[in-house]
């Protein structure tokens, strides 16, 4: 268990670049990380979309339509929370 916990705590600090200090590797990874945000943004209206135009006609989208709403939303949870700790890390 130790084991799987240092793994995490090793990903989430490539994620988050705390460890890196050039701040041109960082404002280019912020870049990447918006740009990733509005592309799942994008991905959020497109599903929001599909969907009201699936139920306006009768359609009952299968169960996969919403496992992949699901990992949208993980997604974006893990994006906002890494740009978030990029800007607090940031300020420090």
């Amino acid at each position: 268990m130790d084991k799987l916990i240092k793994i995490s705590d090793l990903f989430w600090e490539g994620i988050s670049l705390s460890r890196v200090s050039n701040k041109n590797i960082v404002r280019f990874y912020l870049v990447f990380v918006i740009m990733a945000f509005l592309f799942e943004v994008f991905l959020m209206v497109l599903w929001l979309g599909t969907s009201i135009w699936s139920y306006s006609f009768g359609y009952r989208p299968s169960f996969e339509f919403y496992i992949a709403f699901g990992v949208l939303i993980i997604m974006m949870i893990i994006t906002v929370h890494c740009i978030w700790s990029i800007f607090s890390s940031k300020n420090n």
